[in-house]
């Protein structure tokens, strides 16, 4: 069972690796630049600070998918998630107060009770 998961979260990597090939993707009002690490809402830039952007951007490669804390850490960090670490919890909340700030963006991050969060949008 350990090398199924294992075998998932290595596709789900290599997924992430081919679809960061894409440099802009448009949710709601905004438009996600992962060339210029920039969201663009109404002619203004939406200010995102680095780790939160990449956090971000993973979501929107899978928006109104469920993404678990195991699949975030592995392409956050780039390393196995040892149940410990709330990186990828520090990192949601502050991106969900940022989005919450800029009404116009129409996007949030949901979480999805037992299984992670996903994105969507409003």
């Amino acid at each position: 069972m350990l090398a199924k998961l294992k075998a998932i979260l290595r596709y789900d990597s290599d997924t992430l690796a081919q679809q960061q090939s894409q440099q802009q993707i448009t949710l709601g009002k905004a438009v996600i630049d992962n060339q210029h690490k920039s969201v663009h809402v109404d002619n203004g830039e939406l200010e995102i600070p680095e780790k939160e952007f990449e956090l971000l951007w993973v979501f929107a490669q899978h928006k109104n998918q469920t993404l678990n804390r195991e699949q975030l850490f592995s392409a956050l960090v780039g390393r196995e998630f040892d149940g410990l670490d709330r990186t990828v919890d520090v990192r949601i909340s502050r991106l969900r107060k940022r989005l919450e700030a800029s009404k116009k963006c129409g996007i949030k991050i949901r979480t999805v009770w037992g299984k992670g969060y996903m994105l969507v949008s409003r």
